[in-house]
């Protein structure tokens, strides 16, 4: 809706973006609890427009809140373990070797030419 309403996001669409993530935090516990494709879809959709959006509170709560839950559920599960372990060393990976520089550099630049807000991925690529 917002994208196709002619509106073009700002670098300063904090309360937009906070007033988007209730909707976010919901699809994505969705996903989390029912891994399906459009789950997943719509989940990745959310997030990109709280990336777009260009604030960092969001997407932290957002990153808090999927971690938080899959930690919650690895206990519990063998399967979340090993899916919450893969993605730990492959965080730790990425960000060890400096790999991550050219995918955010990617999305940056995607972002930039549809015109969506880059901000957040200048403040990872400086080293925020």
């Amino acid at each position: 809706y917002y994208y196709a309403s002619g509106r073009s996001f700002s670098a300063d669409s904090m309360f937009e973006s906070y007033s988007l993530l209730l909707p976010v935090l919901f699809v994505s516990l969705n996903m989390l609890e029912k891994p399906k494709w459009h789950n997943m879809l719509f989940s990745l959709l959310g997030t990109g427009f709280l990336f777009a959006m260009g604030t960092r509170g969001p997407i932290v709560i957002e990153v808090f809140f999927c971690g938080l839950f899959v930690s919650f559920l690895a206990k519990n599960n063998k399967k979340w373990l090993l899916f919450l372990s893969i993605v730990l060393v492959a965080v730790f990976v990425l960000w060890a070797t400096n790999l991550y520089s050219p995918i955010l550099t990617f999305i940056k630049q995607l972002f930039e030419k549809i015109g969506l807000s880059s901000r957040v991925f200048d403040f990872l690529l400086e080293g925020g």
